[in-house]
Order: C-alpha cells, then structure tokens, then sequence
C-alpha cells in the first residue's frame, strides 16, 4: 500500500518489498551506526525497496524516524528532539510495525545490537531478520568468553584476566597477570564493547588499574578484559554466507601503523582517513598465511554458529601464530569501510553487496526477495567526479568525492565517473575496486602497482568469486588498469567536472582558472570569488564591519587543518616549531589545554593569520538533553547557501557544537563525532532571529558573489542575529555527514542529498 496525494492507495506488487532498518542503540559506538544505516538506506533502497529507519536511543525506546533524520551526523543532532516532541514506540505498536515489514536490517553497533539482545527481541517475537541470532551474538561479541570459547576449541589465544567492577580483587589480579606473563605493555578494553571505543595501552599494573576504573565509570561496561599487547600485524576479514549457508571468507585486509609508544589503531584512526594508518587489501602476508587466516576464520564463523555476514579483527604475531582478537556480528558499512573495501575487489559495487547478503538472508528465511531492475546510463550526461590533490585536507576530498560519485551513481539525469589528482597534477581513471581505500596515498600507490596487485590476487579472486558462486549481475563493477592521464587530457574528455577539492588549488582559484579557461562548466564559485573567499584576510576586509574572531590559523587554507586557540607565548613558539618543520600533525598536550592532535597544512605556509577569539556561550548535549548556558549571547554556527531560480536562498543554520573550544578536524569531518543541530532549538534562538540571520547570510553571499552554493561559518548573535564571520567555503565539504544535507533536508519542501548534488550541476549550467 502506498499514500499518493493524501489518499490510500492500493498497490500490490511482487517486486515490492519493506526492511526495517534498527540503528541508535544505548553504547558509545550510536554514532557509527547511524552512518551505518545511512550506508544501508543510500545502497540497498530503490524503487523496489522501502526502508524503513527505527532508532533506538540510549534508553533502548524505539522511535520511527525519517530517512531526514537518519542523514543526521550524530545521534545528539536529534536524540533531544525525540524526547521533546515525539512519543516513543510501546512495545506492542514496535512488534505491530517489525511485523508489517518483510525483513529486518539491525545496523546497531556495540552493546545491545551485538551482543544479543535485540536479536532475542526478534526470535522471541518471530521477526525475521539479517544477520546472526541471539547465542551467536553473545558468544561473539563477549571478547572474555569468546577467548574461552576459541581456547577450549583449540584455537590460539593470548592470555587474558577478567576484572569486574566491584571485585576487590581486581588490584592483585593485574599485578599477577603482569607478573605471570612478564608483560610489557598491556591492553585494557571494556569485555562487551567495540572494537575501538574504550581501549587503551598500558605499561604499567597501575596504568591498567585506572584506565579500568575509567571504563567502569563512564558506564562502558561492567566487565573488563586485560590482554597482551600483541607484537605482529593487525588484520581484518569479512565472512558472508552464500548461498547454501556456507561460510566464505573474503581477502583480509592489513592494518599498517607504528605502534611505538603504545599507539593503537584506535576509534579515531579507523574512522577518520589519516596517513598514521594504511590499509592492505588483500594482506601483504604469503598466500598460505592468508589462506590459513581465511579457513580459520570460516571455522569460527560456523562455530558460534553465526548467519549471513560478520568481520573479524585478529593478529599475525611476530611469531608466525594467528590469534582473533575481536569478532562483529554486525560489521561497519560506512561508505569506505572495511566491508566494502573487500567486497569490491570481487567486482561487487556497495547495493551488489547488500543485495547479496539480504537476498540470502531472505532466501535462507522463505522470504520473497524483491528484483532490482537496473538503471539504464545511456541517455544521462556525463559528469567528472575529481578529488584528492596534493593539498592538507585532501582527505577529506577523498571523502566528498567518493560520497558524490557514490550518490550520483543513483541520479536519473548524471552518469558520475570518479578521478583522483595525484601529486603531480596527474589524474587517474579508476576503477570502482581501487577508489574505496583509506587515503588518496593508497589509491594512488594501488593505482601505480595495479598490474602486480591483480596479477597476485587472480587466483585468490576466481577462488573467492566461485564459493560465493557469483552471478554476473551480482558483480557487476569490471576491474579495468587504472589510466594515468595529464590534467589537461582529462580536462578535454570531460563534459562537466564536479569539484569534489579542498584546500590549496581546489579552492584557491587555480583550477577554476583552468578550467574556465577551457571553458569547460563545474560546480562551485568562479575563480575571483574562489580567491577572495580562500583568502581568509581579503575575505574579512571585504565584509569589513562584521567582526573577527581571535585563532591562530593559516591565512590560505582550508578551514579544518593548523587552526588552534593560542593561550600563551609558548603556544606561539610551539605552533610555529611545528609549522616550520611542516609536521603533519601537533601531538596532544603540546599546547596549553589541548586534549587531541591538531592536524597541520602538509605545504609551506607563508602567512598566519591572528583573530580575535570569540567566547561563546555554553552549549553541551547530555543524554537526550540540550544544556545551554548564557555567557556572552554569541554562538558558533554553519549557513549552507544554495542558488534557486538565480537567488542565492540561505539555510537554516546549524548550531555547532565543540568538544574543545576549536572545532576539531573529527567533529567537522568525521561521521558519529560531531554535533550540528538544525535548526537551532527555538529556547536558544528565536525563529524570528533566526530569519534575519538568513537573511544576513544571503546579503553576505551576494556581497561576496558568491555562485551556485557555498558554506559561510560564523558566530551569530542569539538576541539580534547579527553575524561574525569566521569564513565563507566555496567548495564546501559533501561528505556523508556534512552540515549541508542536515540544512537541505531542514527545508520545505525538503530538499534530500541526491537532488541537492543534482541542483549544485545545475546551477552550473549544465
């Protein structure tokens, strides 16, 4: 049945399916799995499949959220809102609607979605649903009993001691297990968390000693596991049913770090692209250890008895032992994630993979799959997605750009083809297997070794593909060489470009000064605009008037990278030590009150610019309420601008909201980090005050002239709506959690990420 125009209207069609789709959840990983789902909801609905978005907050109420809000960065973006202006679902009316769909996707990470209590709430209710049941999730997920589990099968293990929160004997057992194993360095890591929340590295009994305490505190969990520090090479491996319910094991990748000094490959490592961290896919282990890796891993896939897809995380020790350290009934699907990352070397694009799993799923369950019906590509224009650049914010590029080219693929009207600038102002043609990787550094040493790399991995592929026992429309991306061509030469083959660039050239003028000089149409501002607005100095003196804050940053880059808050000559000393060298980032603690790294431009950086800095008023989101505290009536806000019918038209702002006093490179980037509420809460800011802001914001933008969209960060008056203008993006980021499409969605009608990329082509002409 589907509405149509207020009426009911009665369709019954065998190629229309419902999923409900489970995301939220009560642990610390919420925000992960809203990205996740946002994955799921991108990839695996169409016109066939209707998702259906069901959040769990951190109480465990369930509530029916719109696909608006599932685009949201963080759950805290509307986890408030929920409880101001929405009533949860009993548990009757939850069952009433589970049971109205076809199947059930839980993307909830950590306690609650893995360890098996939602998946009991299905069985117990008869809800059919992908992914593992119940006792495969607890045995899994429970890193102390799983450990018993693979030891008592004969499996390799590490030792471990369990430490729970009010035993008294916790002190002597750490010093004994230090004792007994002569241990070094330690991990510490909540018994039934993620993998990369609340783990930490320890040298000593009394390091261990409290940063379990911590764990306990903050409620991570009430048990806690105690392990080795392992010596070797971290790994990671997707497992997928097929067809018969065999387990297969996909080619593992390789987690390449130095893990001097205790570092680990910790929550913001694994989900914000650094070069402190490379990904191998496959491994760069021999072949009989990789297959050694793959036959274990399908062992242990059967032997919790788990379904459909999981991943597991595990260690080539130093000393040639294989030891599985953590297991995922429910993997990570952001857009680059592992899961994808390996599917992709088999020629599965993302919906081919989650096609695959739940069709399986469903035929495993005598559900009727729905048929995809493909698009056909012939008659839509072709657009040139470009990202990457030797810039400091590149990846962040990698990130917009692949997230354009991955929502493009849907559009009606565009046929998107991604291309990576290299160092050298080359551009590479690649394929959809070598685009999904963590970094532009990778891409580009993948697309150089492709040869050696396919070669190598035939056999594994054809091997993989067979137990799989793969369709031709189940694979449907064909590996091709990657093609290395000059600028110019792309420039002469393409019909539009998409800008998906940050920093440096991207945003300085320069490429747009090529491009129009080639007249060729792109996204984005001109190349006077993009000069003045990249200039953040020429930027404040044309919009003179309108005030500055005091940071210490760049004055030509981007707006994320060497940006801090100085407190003292120290700080100066320091920053400008680091800059000089041109290290790629500031260590925590180096500067006064500073409790994370700050990421620094990679490019020699000729002028620094100094503002004023801005106290702003209190604003902190805790649980599922919003506490505000007046202090000086300023706030730190996000405008989107978009051109509609030749009017540049503002959005309504984003409240932002830092850990720090410095938004952080994770919070503005990073999905399931930041919070950006939109619109502000009217207890904050007037709708009344809000308006003229908007309308501020638009008289800025045709001030400056600006084109076709554009982001304006600033700090806004909560009683006038007056505007102190931090910096005006004309080639603002598009990653899946920008600001952007929380704004666009905000409107009404509301404006959904695909046609907001489709208007930003074609305010450009084409």
């Amino acid at each position: 049945m589907l509405y149509y125009k207020g009426r009911l209207k009665m369709i019954f069609c065998k190629n229309f399916m419902k999923i409900a789709l489970l995301t939220g959840g009560p642990s610390l990983e919420r925000g992960i799995s809203l990205n996740s789902a946002r994955s799921v909801m991108d990839h695996l609905g169409n016109k066939n499949i209707e998702i259906v978005p069901i959040y769990f907050n951190q109480k465990k109420k369930a509530f029916k959220i719109s696909c608006a809000e599932l685009y949201s960065n963080n759950p805290s973006d509307f986890d408030f809102k929920l409880t101001q202006n929405s009533l949860s679902l009993s548990q009757k009316s939850l069952i009433k609607l589970l049971k109205s769909v076809d199947i059930v996707f839980p993307a909830i990470h950590g306690s609650f979605g893995e360890d098996g209590q939602i998946q009991t709430f299905l069985e117990k209710n008869e809800i059919p649903f992908v992914g593992s049941g119940s006792n495969a999730c607890k045995m899994a997920f429970d890193k102390h009993k799983a450990n018993e589990i693979l030891q008592e099968k004969g499996f390799f293990v590490l030792p471990s001691a369990l430490l729970k929160i009010y035993s008294k004997d916790n002190v002597k057992i750490v010093k004994e297990f230090f004792k007994n194993h002569q241990i070094n360095r330690a991990i510490v890591k909540p018994a039934t968390g993620g993998s990369s929340i609340g783990v930490f590295s320890v040298n000593i009994p009394e390091k261990a000693l409290e940063k379990a305490e911590l764990i306990f505190s903050k409620r991570m969990d009430t048990r806690v596991v105690l392990e080795p520090f392992a010596e070797g090479k971290e790994f990671t491996i997707i497992i997928l049913q097929n067809k018969f319910g065999m387990p297969v094991a996909l080619m593992p990748s390789e987690i390449e770090m130095t893990y001097h000094e205790g570092r680990i490959f910790d929550f913001r490592k694994k989900y914000l692209p650094t070069n402190q961290v490379k990904y191998h896919c496959p491994a760069r282990f021999l072949n009989e250890t990789i297959e050694k890796i793959q036959t274990r891993a399908k062992q242990l896939f059967s032997l919790f008895g788990m379904n459909d897809f999981a991943r597991f995380d595990g260690w080539l020790l130093s000393n040639g032992k294989i030891w599985f350290s953590d297991f995922n009934p429910v993997s990570g699907m952001e857009q680059n994630s592992f899961l994808f990352q390996q599917s992709s070397r088999l020629g599965m694009n993302h919906s081919d993979f989650l096609h695959y799993v739940v069709k399986n799923s469903c035929e495993r369950q005598k559900i009727n799959f729905a048929d995809i019906k493909k698009q056909n590509i012939k008659n839509k224009k072709p657009v040139s997605v470009i990202f990457g650049g030797n810039t400091s914010e590149r990846q962040v590029s990698l990130m917009s750009g692949t997230n354009v080219w991955l929502k493009l693929r849907k559009s009606e009207i565009y046929n998107p083809k991604p291309y990576l600038l290299d160092f050298e102002n080359n551009v590479w043609e690649l394929p959809y297997a070598l685009i999904l990787n963590h970094t532009v550094e990778e891409i580009i040493y993948n697309a150089q070794n492709a040869k050696v790399g396919q070669k190598s991995t035939e056999n594994m592929v054809k091997k993989i593909k067979a137990e799989l026992m793969l369709e031709d429309d189940e694979a449907t991306e064909l590996f091709f060489m990657p093609n290395k061509i000059p600028l110019k030469d792309f420039i002469k083959k393409s019909k539009f470009v998409f800008l998906g660039l940050h920093g440096g050239d991207g945003e300085n003028g320069n490429f747009q000064k090529i491009l129009t000089k080639n007249r060729m149409k792109f996204n984005g501002s001109d190349e006077k605009i993009s000069r003045i607005c990249m200039d953040k100095f020429t930027t404040g003196e044309l919009i003179r008037g309108s005030g500055i804050k005091r940071v210490n940053k760049p004055k030509d880059d981007g707006c994320s990278t060497g940006v801090v808050h100085l407190y003292r000559e120290t700080d100066l000393k320091n920053y400008l030590k680091y800059l000089i060298n041109k290290k790629s980032f500031i260590p925590a603690g180096i500067l006064f009150n500073q409790e994370s790294i700050v990421e620094m431009p990679n490019h020699a950086v000729k002028d620094i610019l100094f503002e004023k800095f801005i106290q702003t008023d209190i604003i902190r989101s805790k649980g599922n309420k919003l506490k505000y505290v007046r202090k000086s009536g300023w706030v730190e806000i996000t405008i989107g601008i978009l051109e509609i019918n030749k009017k540049l038209h503002a959005f309504n702002p984003s409240l932002t909201i830092a850990e720090d006093e410095v938004l952080s490179v994770e919070e503005k980037f990073q999905g399931g980090t930041g919070i950006n509420i939109t619109p502000p809460p009217t207890n904050i800011i007037k709708p009344k005050t809000i308006l003229k802001t908007r309308k501020f914001a638009e008289q800025l933008a045709t001030k400056v002239g600006i084109r076709g969209y554009a982001r304006i960060d600033a700090f806004m008056n909560v009683t006038t709506g007056a505007l102190i203008v931090i910096e005006v993006n004309t080639l603002p980021a598009l990653t899946p959690s920008t600001v952007l499409y929380h704004q666009a969605l905000a409107e009404n009608p509301q404006i959904f990420p695909l046609e907001l990329l489709e208007r930003i082509i074609k305010n450009a002409g084409y």
